[in-house]
């Protein structure tokens, strides 16, 4: 095989990459636009707006199919591109660790400044610092990779099981608080409402500043319960874990082999497609919502996973494709786009709308702005390599 065609397969491979962050990223603006209509401690159980039946019809629905589906492939493709990273700057002949640590830390920077300008929601900062965990373990054997990210991922669902046999033994309360008598969070909802929708940059700056340290600060208040705890952990734990997936997939070159695996792809698509369905009967059962509610995302992930690769090797050069691609190779630049935009569009800086409109209205508007962002992707690769913020994290991160 001469150089071309081998620079031409490799970018093909990249390609698949950079369509599934664009998924991942239609699903996420699907999410998060309610999400950005509500408070801290809010956004997991309800949207705020819902008021119509249609609100709540589209609520449900963002539950039902995105809410906790998309971020697992995320960070997944998170810990891909971080292996992906380290090779080429070992390739190249840089120090990886002072290469990855710095792109790390310029990272949890923007991370922080997101959170104080943008919104609470933030994802940057937490990745930042699970992404200096990872360091160590790119050394290690994709073998040992995958037991270690496998570990990590049933660890919380079998403690949780283990856990719930003792509560229903009477041995353990899973809703007895573990520091009681401390403080609750200060404000009431009516008055997070007021500030998000009428206040002040200032006012809502501290505002939110004060939501982004309450998901962490509530662990040392007497809302804390042996069940929320383990949520808190699981949710950060898993993520750590699709970290290190990312990496043995990345270091075991399963994107190099795609066209090999085509007939395992499709077995393993039923497999998932009858996995997520009996997984969602057996989580009707108030136990197993309890502590194994978790997995139903990852798996429902990797089913979307597999649909997309499927139908994406079968349509290739198609244009809906090429939009995916365009925004999952600026995915930093479109994350950070759409933060901006609904803030604006719901806070009191901006139009003022929070807690006016429910997931009917920003649920379409969410998909629509999807694709203004993918056009706009595109044409901004007609001129350029790199997203706006993908080429200043390249330059602070290499110092040139």
């Amino acid at each position: 095989m001469n150089e071309n065609v081998v620079k031409q397969v490799t970018t093909k491979r990249i390609e698949i990459i950079d369509a599934l962050r664009g998924l991942a990223m239609l699903g996420i603006m699907i999410v998060n636009f309610p999400s950005i209509n509500c408070f801290s401690g809010d956004e997991t159980s309800k949207f705020g707006g819902v008021v119509t039946t249609w609100d709540k019809f589209f609520e449900q629905l963002n539950f039902l199919v995105f809410n906790g589906k998309f971020y697992p492939i995320f960070a997944f493709l998170f810990g891909f591109g971080s292996y992906i990273f380290y090779t080429n700057a070992k390739n190249k002949g840089f120090n990886p660790l002072v290469l990855i640590s710095r792109r790390y830390l310029i990272l949890l920077f923007l991370g922080c400044l997101h959170i104080f300008f943008v919104w609470w929601g933030d994802i940057l900062l937490m990745y930042a610092i699970l992404g200096f965990l990872l360091i160590p373990f790119m050394e290690l054997s994709a073998q040992k990779l995958l037991k270690a990210s496998l570990f990590t991922l049933l660890l919380i669902p079998v403690l949780g099981v283990i856990l719930g046999a003792l509560a229903s033994l009477g041995v353990v309360d899973m809703s007895t608080s573990l520091l009681s008598g401390l403080n609750a969070y200060p404000f009431t909802p009516e008055q997070m409402i007021a500030t998000y929708s009428a206040g002040s940059f200032s006012e809502i700056v501290r505002q939110r500043l004060l939501d982004y340290l309450y998901d962490f600060t509530f662990l040392l208040s007497d809302q804390i319960t042996i069940k929320v705890a383990i949520g808190f952990f699981a949710y950060y734990l898993g993520i750590f874990g699709l970290f290190l997936l990312g990496v043995f997939v990345a270091k075991s070159d399963w994107h190099k082999k795609i066209d090999l695996y085509q007939s395992t792809l499709k077995k393993s698509w039923w497999g998932f497609l009858i996995a997520a369905v009996a997984i969602h009967l057996i989580l009707l059962h108030p136990f197993f919502e309890k502590h194994y509610g978790i997995l139903k995302g990852e798996i429902l992930a990797a089913f979307y996973v597999i649909t997309f690769i499927i139908v994406l090797r079968r349509y290739e050069g198609n244009r809906l494709f090429d939009l995916f691609r365009s925004v999952g190779k600026m995915s930093l630049s479109a994350y950070l786009a759409h933060t901006i935009f609904v803030t604006l569009l719901l806070y009191g800086y901006g139009l003022g709308l929070f807690f006016k409109i429910g997931p009917a209205h920003l649920f379409p508007l969410s998909v629509i702005y999807y694709f203004i962002v993918g056009a706009c992707c595109k044409f901004w690769l007609r001129f350029h390599e790199f997203g706006p913020v993908e080429y200043l994290w390249r330059r602070l991160t290499y110092l040139k």
